[in-house]
């Protein structure tokens, strides 16, 4: 048989040769050239950052560390948890990923206090876990499980292209994803009745879930406060009614504040809360009357 190119596209389609090539997905293409050059080891060094030193592990986690060492991203967050958090304080904080808060508030609580870090991604574990030793974080407790409503096994989704969107629940369709199985433990299961006084969640959807495994801490603690990510998108992705996670909040007795702001006013009525937008996100912060005054806006 004689070989020849063909002349033109039309001839092309004609052999069948255009179809086959036709059909490739450039967009998966170039999600699978993100994720290689995401995952690559030539990431995983360190950078100092808020004054620990840490390790990133992948691209986009190194890229997350070095914007909130050069204030881009966190410097409200950072300003807001240090206000709030105080000496001999327990923090429980809920979606750990690299450690990078959990090395803020074992510096904010001192020797007196203690930090319960929680992250279910097994390569974010194991950044954190390593991050704690370089720093000498020994009032930091480390859980590699997600939290959730009850004790068991859960299914957990590793972004490969940002580790900073693992998720519970349902995934969205068409994203760079592997699956594995996961531990889950309530938080009244790891706090084990030891008193709480503030708790960071942020669990990209997650935090209905969450809050429904921390019953015995939020009805045990009348001063605790909480901070959380209210994404009403992801919630809704996770399976859970973002209008019934604040009145779960609302059942609590918690006032919100938005986090992170000075100058606010609290809102009570959560029915009328306008969440964000589309997919938009917003961090708020949950406290009873207990601890009036705002203190985070002092």
């Amino acid at each position: 048989m004689e070989w020849r190119a063909a002349s033109s596209a039309e001839e092309l389609r004609d052999t069948g040769v255009g179809g086959r090539y036709a059909t490739i997905d450039h967009s998966m293409i170039a999600s699978q050239l993100l994720s290689w050059f995401n995952l690559l080891p030539i990431w995983r060094n360190r950078q100092r950052v808020w004054g620990s030193l840490l390790e990133a592990t992948t691209f986009d986690r190194y890229l997350y560390l070095s914007l909130h060492r050069s204030g881009w991203m966190g410097r409200d967050d950072k300003e807001f948890f240090e206000r709030i958090v105080r000496p001999g304080m327990h923090v429980i904080d809920v979606g750990a990923n690299v450690g990078l808060y959990a090395a803020l508030f074992s510096r904010l609580v001192g020797e007196s206090g203690r930090v319960t870090a929680i992250e279910p991604d097994p390569l974010l574990f194991k950044a954190l876990k390593t991050n704690c030793s370089l720093n000498g974080l020994t009032n930091v407790k480390l859980y590699n499980v997600a939290a959730g409503a009850s004790s068991g096994v859960g299914t957990f989704s590793q972004s490969l292209v940002n580790s900073g969107d693992g998720r519970m629940g349902q995934v969205p369709a068409g994203d760079l994803r592997r699956s594995m199985e996961v531990r889950v433990a309530p938080i009244d299961e790891i706090a084990a009745g030891e008193p709480v006084d503030f708790i960071k969640i942020d669990v990209q959807g997650w935090e209905g879930e969450v809050l429904k495994g921390m019953h015995q801490v939020l009805t045990s603690n009348p001063a605790v406060q909480v901070c959380f990510e209210y994404w009403p998108s992801g919630l809704r992705a996770a399976g859970f009614d973002p209008k019934a996670l604040l009145a779960v909040v609302e059942k609590y007795g918690f006032q919100i504040w938005p986090a992170s702001r000075t100058g606010s006013e609290p809102t009570t009525k959560f029915s009328e809360l306008n969440g964000p937008r589309g997919k938009g996100y917003t961090n708020v912060y949950a406290v009873r009357e207990a601890v009036r005054g705002n203190p985070g806006c002092g």
